[in-house]
């Protein structure tokens, strides 16, 4: 598991967090995962993704937390390069339902931590 953020400093006290490695938008390359969540608003505005696809893999899952849109630029982008199927659904469902539920008992942070926690468990 990797984690990227806009701002290096919260990306290596979230990586610090969890044990995991960090890296930078520009620096992330796509082929090297699995799995790939976007967490961010970028790609509310319905034109900008947050990281460049080039070398996405044809197995790759591409998910994107926001649902609003529904099928976000990067979305978009990752069905364009490899012919993605939406097998993320049940990640968005998730996370909403998760934000639902924790909606005004704890802060988001704590929310998000216990999503990425879980996605970890599996």
């Amino acid at each position: 598991m990797t984690i990227v953020n806009r701002t290096v400093e919260r990306a290596k006290a979230l990586a610090d967090t969890f044990g995991v490695v960090y890296t930078t938008f520009d620096e992330m390359d796509v082929s090297r995962y699995d799995v790939i969540i976007q967490t961010t608003s970028v790609g509310m505005d319905e034109r900008s993704t947050p990281l460049s696809l080039e070398g996405l893999r044809q197995n790759t899952v591409v998910c994107d937390i926001i649902y609003r849109p529904l099928v976000t630029p990067m979305l978009q982008e990752a069905k364009r390069r490899v012919h993605h199927r939406d097998r993320c659904s049940h990640v968005r469902r998730a996370g909403r339902a998760l934000v639902r539920e924790m909606d005004g008992r704890e802060t988001g942070r704590n929310c998000w931590k216990k999503l990425i926690e879980g996605l970890l468990e599996e």
